[in-house]
């Protein structure tokens, strides 16, 4: 007896999750504000890649003052041994200034965030004993009108690398457009 009780229930409960997980999950990507969850595309001189890289990135979470984003590419060394790179990073980014209405920002308000966060690169193809590095991420990004239907942004970063124990001070600079 005890064993349909709990089939019964575990059929009743699977049933619940299957009828309000999709509708909890749309509301997950739903803001506040009616906006769906954004991609944007970057470009990256220096920081994570180490010389240069294409990214795409993804707002995990979003709020109406900051915001978590998840990021992804290919990247070039210029060097014979080792030339592509994947970089990632996780970051979280949060807004100074108070002309943000929502995460990332709708409109060009010139919204000003500051990022924090870690991240890594793969050398693919390395000789070296080492073919991942990773270290923090800290940086400013600042949005702009890019044209009437997108929104471009710029951004600093520090990004330091941490190789066999040692910091070895390292910095980018990056531009991008966001995407739905």
């Amino acid at each position: 007896m005890n064993l349909l009780k709990t089939t019964h229930l575990i059929r009743c409960v699977s049933f619940i999750l299957l009828l309000w997980l999709p509708r909890s999950v749309n509301a997950q990507l739903r803001k506040a504000y009616g906006k769906p969850v954004r991609w944007a595309a970057t470009f990256e001189a220096g920081g994570l890649s180490p010389i240069a890289s294409v990214n795409a990135e993804y707002a995990i979470i979003q709020s109406k003052k900051s915001f978590l984003a998840a990021r992804g590419g290919f990247g070039q060394l210029f060097t014979g041994y080792n030339s592509v790179t994947l970089p990632h990073a996780l970051i979280w980014n949060k807004a100074l200034n108070k002309k943000s209405k929502g995460c990332p920002t709708q409109g060009p308000r010139n919204s000003l965030f500051v990022e924090m966060g870690v991240g890594g690169v793969y050398l693919l193809g390395s000789a070296e004993e080492t073919a991942y590095r990773w270290g923090p991420i800290l940086g400013v990004r600042r949005y702009f009108a890019y044209n009437n239907r997108a929104n471009g942004f710029w951004k600093v970063q520090l990004t330091p690398i941490i190789l066999s124990g040692e910091l070895i001070p390292w910095g980018g600079l990056g531009i991008g457009v966001l995407i739905d």
